[in-house]
């Protein structure tokens, strides 16, 4: 049973983001830098942004990369206003 909880939790995994560096666009993808709530710095890439864009309860939204890997924002409100202007616009 812990291989099956920690197969779970690998298949599953979601970082939290904590802060948003950087989001660019090119060619209908979007290049995401960001800083997670553990402290490391991850980079990934979103193509259709919008469609790839959940919004999870009142104020969260899950991110889904073209890998398929999920990233969760927990409560968008609670970002510096310098990580929600760069995502504002996929709001």
């Amino acid at each position: 049973s812990a291989l099956i909880k920690k197969e779970i939790d690998r298949r599953y995994y979601a970082p939290v983001i904590a802060d948003i560096k950087s989001v660019k666009e090119r060619y209908g993808f979007s290049y995401w830098k960001v800083t997670t709530s553990d402290g490391n710095d991850v980079s990934f890439t979103m193509q259709d942004t919008f469609k790839n864009i959940m919004h999870v309860g009142e104020d969260g939204i899950v991110l889904i990369d073209v890998d398929g890997n999920r990233f969760q924002i927990e409560r968008v409100s609670a970002l510096s206003a310098k990580s929600y202007r760069k995502i504002e616009l996929y709001l």
